[in-house]
């Protein structure tokens, strides 16, 4: 029972840090535009959607030895709003992304909970 809690906490965990940044980024910036005669995938959005899925990478793969998913969305937020001018859109998808990473994060310290049994 203890790991069904813990592996529907984690699943809880990366839906919140992922879902609501690359929602908030696909609203902002389609995935794909027209370019001449062929529609093509917008560079900008895949960048923004690899940010967005980054707690997932760092789930996948134990070694990525960065900041953490939280920290990046807080650093993208406070320069995007710094250049709040030029990149309105920016603000809000780096705001999203940070939000629910600070609340998976809590999702996270719950699971650990869950795991050593207190």
């Amino acid at each position: 029972m203890r790991n069904v809690t813990r592996l529907s906490l984690k699943f809880l965990a990366v839906c919140l840090s992922t879902v609501p940044p690359a929602a908030a980024t696909l609203s902002y910036f389609p995935l794909w535009r027209e370019g001449g005669r062929l529609a093509v995938v917008s560079g900008f959005a895949l960048v923004l959607l690899l940010f967005s899925f980054a707690p997932l990478l760092k789930l996948f793969k134990k070694f990525f030895k960065s900041p953490t998913a939280r920290e990046l969305w807080l650093v993208l937020f406070i320069v995007f709003f710094a250049l709040s001018k030029i990149a309105d859109e920016m603000v809000v998808i780096s705001l999203v992304g940070y939000l629910g990473n600070l609340l998976a994060s809590f999702i996270w310290k719950a699971t650990g909970r869950v795991k050593n049994g207190g």
